[in-house]
């Protein structure tokens, strides 16, 4: 073992300050999370102290909760689960908690505890989503554990309807019988529960009984790489012993100032953060997962202006900071770290190279060494097992380069820590023998929901020489040197071959860097019995445990290879580790099982491989690209054009297209959403991805371009479209020297390369037809509102002219004024009709790819809901011009716009495309195309535009352009597909925000005037 940093600066030496009490103020020893909330909340020198502060992106606070606050809104949202009618709840029913990221969700979770009633906590998936991962997980948890209800926010609810309506009137949502669905059942509200709860009395409240520490608190679900998802039981017992160990381990008081952006649900951010900070009196910053993948830095500039005491994250987020320092370090100015006493590594191995380059980089702002804390914990027994602080040490690093995690004391009643061997349940004396690591503590769980086998087998073990003590297994593989903990890896991924421990993941990383036409991430390294493989008429070596190792792996492109890359993965693998490879399995990209985390299912893999349904990739050479020959039809406008492309050039940097593909093969990955149904116009995030997946992303899409991207472009990214052209052009110039190469292949030679049938005759009078028949359903869409429009207007003139016959100046007065309500029905029935029977199901939601042949199905409905909306903003839009209501026509056709916007112009092509920030002017004959038809294609690019830019009148912005914030376009100026418009050195804002502000209100009025006069 040996010393993490042997040569100390003069700041790594410093010792962390001690915490000491609040005056007046004394730690209590209480049963309970509620009681500790409930003492805390009525203490005189605590209860109007702030608990939780919520930040937004600025790091300004948005929300607060002092003590006796969340004890009040807890309460009463207790009193109306116990007295709820509909459902009627009874102690020990479950609830599922699906809140955005902030307090809420923290007052609902209370309010259950002292209900009796078992929260489960959840990633809340996107509301508009008609798939995904997280909804299928919430399925799933409500079935298995027979939840009686959902609580949540009207404003979540309310987003969870839409999204439900949209995919209501979605066709395509008839024929998937396999989507998940949101489960039937009934939605509390709890944040108007709190709001109407103002006037009660608190004491009528305390009235409500308190738990038992025997009870159940919480079902924590976790998830992994060798097992279905679990929910684990918490007794209140357990989290509040945990709770108290972490406070004792962290050196936790009434002073501490805790800073966290990690997950409310998750067990680290919800136990190790909310929870300690609330026992031990403290405070706490609290900010979206988001937000730091986002800004990273943010983490430490509110740890420098709060002056925390307490903090801790993943080492993903450590990289993701270090990555940040590295790039903005000039920028960085007035950070002061020496307030931090604790800063924990945690949730995911702990790498040594992370944590000395994190030091290096932020011991200038005052960070000691002594103040991190690599720890170790897991979900079955709460989150925190131990951690390696607070005994003086040094951080230690074995001979392998693994940090230590923790230290060992086996006379501790707390938590007693055994190394075991996984076959023989002996326990390891010898110092420093690998094993399986065991751990009784009274923290741990009591069981998975449901599982009652696998409790026993995880949850109630005994060590012969420790009888009657029991023992929790954690599938963890560590060792024990001189007291200090090392974890080594996960048990199910080691592989005994030939009397050597084999661990799949040393094995995986060879094989992916043996060739570059394997997928980074996408290897599989599994043992496979000798019955199995002698089955498919493998043989393996004498004396290899009847356990032969087979590799899966994928392949970039997905295109058929040579034996020379299986050849050169088997000596890579005998060289660097001294096995032989059974089988070797190449298979088609984005095919490999994961989990939601980016995990392989080796289980799966297994299973897979057995029973033969691996989506294999051909051994042989490279099928050769036939010609291909395209026909434009009348419809597009595009010339006669037949091209027969040259060789194919020797591709110099990776395209556009196959970072597309690539993305949308991550996105698959970790949500297990089919390649065809991710739209190119979404963000990673809106398919349920959270922080960790963003950045695991990040670090797939790095290596796969072999040029460092950050996982803040990755999360700003409007869409898949734009985080290609971003990544190409960063391509183009950290590799210029392949550029010019590039754009030295003569024209012939740089053509398309997709395989394209050619197109017959038939089949280009099939589309004709099939564009003919469309001009009928246009018309209908548009005629049919016209003519309900005029219906409507004549019968009431009708049935008025009845009753006024008396008056016949009367008759022309309610003809007058009713003619323009007639005009508005007539264009607001069109937009509508237009949006729920053409956008609905005739666009393509550029869901299925970012190309569409113009000889395809896809096309006729595309170009009818293309014409549709031409003719019908020419017609009726252009009449709104430069009023709101010309805003709410676009939004209403899908484009997504800010407020104080200014449009002046009709011809936005493809509005789902289109996105417009707060107080935009767009002037009168702007052309925004976001569809190109080239050599027969149809290709999508979307379009932003920055808040607070200006176009001027009749400039053409081409599809995939990017208008940054605060940019102007001049008059008939023509900005380039794909193409970047910085914000000028100088804008005077305030000028352009007043004439935006009093055009908007001008036209506005004039609209009026002009309907009626």
């Amino acid at each position: 073992m040996q010393m993490l940093f042997p040569l100390q600066t003069e700041c790594q030496k410093k010792n962390p300050k001690e915490l000491g009490e609040l005056a007046e103020v004394q730690f209590p020893n209480l049963p309970t999370l509620n009681s500790y909330l409930k003492h805390w909340g009525t203490h005189p020198i605590t209860q109007n102290r702030i608990l939780y502060s919520w930040i937004n992106e600025e790091g300004t606070p948005v929300c607060r909760r002092t003590y006796r606050e969340l004890y009040f809104n807890s309460s009463c949202i207790t009193h109306k689960l116990v007295t709820s009618q509909k459902p009627v709840l009874k102690p020990g029913d479950k609830v599922l908690l699906v809140y955005v990221p902030g307090l809420d969700f923290i007052d609902a979770f209370f309010g259950c505890l002292r209900a009796k009633v078992i929260p489960v906590p959840i990633l809340p998936p996107d509301p508009m989503q008609r798939n995904g991962q997280a909804l299928k997980q919430i399925e799933n948890i409500a079935k298995s554990c027979s939840i009686v209800a959902i609580l949540s926010t009207v404003a979540y609810h309310s987003a969870v309807r839409a999204g439900s309506f949209k995919n209501l009137i979605s066709f395509i949502g008839k024929t998937e019988k396999s989507l998940a669905r949101w489960p039937n059942l009934p939605w509390l509200h709890t944040d108007t529960w709190v709001k109407k709860s103002k006037s009660m009395v608190l004491d009528h409240l305390d009235e409500q009984c308190e738990p038992e520490p025997g009870d159940i608190c919480f079902l924590q679900f976790t998830s992994g790489s060798t097992s279905d998802p679990k929910g684990v039981m918490i007794t209140h017992g357990g989290i509040i012993h945990n709770v108290k160990l972490m406070r004792r381990r962290y050196k936790s008081t009434s002073r501490t100032m805790l800073v966290s952006w990690l997950p409310q649900y998750h067990d680290m951010g919800l136990i190790g953060g909310l929870f300690t900070s609330l026992v031990s009196g403290g405070s706490a910053v609290l900010f979206s997962p988001m937000t730091f993948i986002k800004k990273p830095l943010l983490w430490l500039e509110v740890i420098s202006k709060y002056q925390a005491t307490h903090s801790a994250g993943p080492n993903f987020a450590f990289e993701l900071v270090i990555r940040r320092l590295e790039s903005d370090k000039n920028k960085l100015h007035n950070l002061d770290l020496s307030s931090l006493t604790f800063l924990m590594v945690a949730a995911e191995p702990v790498r040594q190279k992370t944590l000395k380059r994190f030091i290096e980089l932020t011991s200038p702002f005052g960070l000691s060494e002594k103040v991190m804390a690599p720890g170790y914990g897991l979900a079955e027994n709460c989150v925190f097992a131990c951690c390696a602080f607070g005994e003086g040490k040094p951080i230690i690093v074995d001979s392998q380069g693994r940090v230590c995690c923790g230290y060992v004391n086996h006379d501790d009643a707390d938590i007693d820590i055994r190394i075991v061997h996984p076959e023989t349940f002996e326990e390891l004396h010898e110092d420093g023998k690998e094993g399986e690591i065991w751990i009784s503590s009274p923290s741990a769980g009591i069981g998975y929901w449901g599982r009652e086998e696998l409790s026993r087998k995880t949850f109630r073990n005994e060590l012969r020489n420790l009888p009657g003590r029991s023992y929790t297994r954690t599938g963890d593989l560590g060792r024990i040197i001189d007291q200090n903990l090392f974890i080594t890896g996960r048990i199910k991924d080691l592989i005994i071959v030939a009397g050597r421990n084999i661990y799949s993941a040393d094995v995986e990383k060879t094989v992916e860097t043996s060739s570059d036409i394997l997928r980074p991430g996408c290897c599989a390294v599994i043992g496979v019995p000798e019955e199995i493989l002698s089955a498919k008429g493998i043989s393996i070596p004498d004396g290899s445990d009847q356990v032969g190792l087979v590799v899966i792996a994928e392949v970039r492109d997905g295109k058929p290879v040579t034996k020379d890359v299986i050849e050169k993965i088997k000596t890579r693998v005998v060289e660097e580790h001294g096995v032989n490879v059974a089988s070797i399995k190449l298979i088609k990209p984005r095919t490999i099982c994961k989990t939601t985390s980016g995990k392989i299912k080796r289980f799966e893999c297994v299973k897979q491989f057995s029973d033969e349904t691996l989506s294999l990739i051909p051994i042989g050479p490279t099928p050769v690209l036939r010609k291909k020959s395209l026909l434009s039809p009348f419809t597009t406008g595009m010339l006669r054009e037949e091209k027969t492309p040259g060789p194919l050039a020797s591709r110099k940097r990776i395209s556009k297209n196959e970072i597309v593909e690539f993305l949308k093969g991550l996105i698959s990955e970790q949500t297990g959403i089919s390649v065809n149904n991710i739209s190119v116009t979404d963000n990673l995030t809106s398919y349920g991805i959270d922080s960790i997946g963003v950045v695991k992303a990040t670090q797939k899409l790095s290596d796969f371009l072999a040029t460092p991207i950050s996982a803040i472009d990755v999360f700003t990214a409007s869409c898949i479209l734009e985080l290609a052209n971003f990544c190409e052009d960063l391509l183009s110039k950290s590799q210029p020297q392949l550029t010019s190469n590039s754009s030295n292949v003569p024209e012939a030679q740089t053509g398309s390369t997709e395989l394209i049938a050619e197109v017959s005759k038939s089949c280009q009078f099939g589309i004709r037809v099939l564009q003919l028949l469309s001009l009928i359903y246009i018309s209908i869409i548009l005629v049919s509102p016209a003519y309900l429009s005029v219906t409507t207007y004549l019968n009431f003139i009708l049935s008025a002219s009845k009753w006024i016959e008396a008056f016949p100046w009367l008759h022309y007065f309610i003809s007058l004024t009713f003619a323009p309500v007639a005009w508005i029905l007539c264009m607001a029935s069109t937009c509508i009709c237009i949006s729920l029977f053409g956008s609905s199901f005739l666009g393509p939601n550029y869901a299925l790819t970012s190309e569409i042949s113009i000889y395809s199905m896809d096309f006729v409905k595309w170009w009818t809901l293309y014409k549709a909306q031409e003719i019908s903003s020419r017609v009726l839009a252009v009449h709104l011009r430069g009023t709101v209501f010309l805003k709410c026509w676009f939004e209403m056709l899908g484009a997504r716009i800010g407020s104080s916007v200014l449009l002046d112009t009709v011809d936005i092509t493809d509005p789902s495309l289109v996105s417009i920030g707060d107080q935009v002017i767009i002037a009168e004959g702007v052309l925004v195309q976001s569809h190109e038809v080239k050599n027969g294609i149809l290709c999508f690019n979307p379009i932003r535009i920055g808040k607070c830019s200006s176009i001027g009148p009749y400039a053409v912005i081409q599809k995939g352009s990017v208008i940054e914030e605060g940019a102007e376009i001049q008059a008939l100026q023509k900005v380039g597909q794909d193409q970047h418009v910085l914000k000028p050195a100088k804008l005077n804002n305030d000028i352009k925000v007043c004439y935006l502000q009093v055009r908007n209100a001008y036209k506005n009025i004039l609209y009026i005037l002009n309907i009626y006069f």
